[in-house]
């Protein structure tokens, strides 16, 4: 069955939130909401980015049901749950490099998540970015699965941001 399947890039553009940068990065705070209906799901331009795991075309049906299932009930349930919040319960550096603890809640689940970033900042703007892999299952999100598991969605996710907030 997996050969039914395919690599999926996800992409969303409508993030908010803040950013309170006081005393470096160790006095920084900040708070994001994703909207889940905002997602893109395999985007040409987005899935040739990526390389050549994601060079199958992916026709607009089949994206059209990647979408449905992803905001369905089983999953991101996004007719109940039409954000995504991550909340810093912590910024700090390890072993020279900024990372930030985030309360996430996805889908009425809550867990902590530790993302990794590099940071640029000017007098009138913040910008992280960064990669990390996270489990869907961490999220307390049981990847997508038909046909008894003969097809599913991996576990591990991989995510790829670039946040930029800007002197208000």
């Amino acid at each position: 069955m997996a050969k039914f399947g395919h690599n999926h890039v996800m992409v969303n553009h409508a993030v908010s939130g803040w950013v309170a940068a006081a005393d470096g990065v160790r006095g920084a705070s900040l708070s994001l909401r994703i909207p889940v209906a905002d997602f893109v799901v395999d985007d040409p331009d987005a899935r040739a980015a990526e390389g050549a795991d994601f060079s199958e075309e992916v026709a607009g049906e089949a994206r059209d049901g990647t979408r449905h299932n992803m905001l369905s009930e089983g999953c991101l349930d996004g007719d109940r749950h039409p954000g995504i919040t991550l909340t810093s319960r912590a910024v700090g550096m390890v072993d020279g490099k900024p990372v930030v603890t985030f309360a996430v809640n996805v889908a009425g689940h809550e867990s902590t998540l530790i993302v990794p970033f590099t940071l640029e900042t000017s007098p009138d703007r913040v910008s992280g970015s960064g990669n990390f892999v996270l489990r869907q299952s961490d999220l307390g999100l049981v990847p997508f699965s038909i046909l008894l598991g003969a097809l599913q969605v991996q576990n591990d996710v991989t995510v790829k941001f670039n946040l930029v907030a800007v002197k208000s």
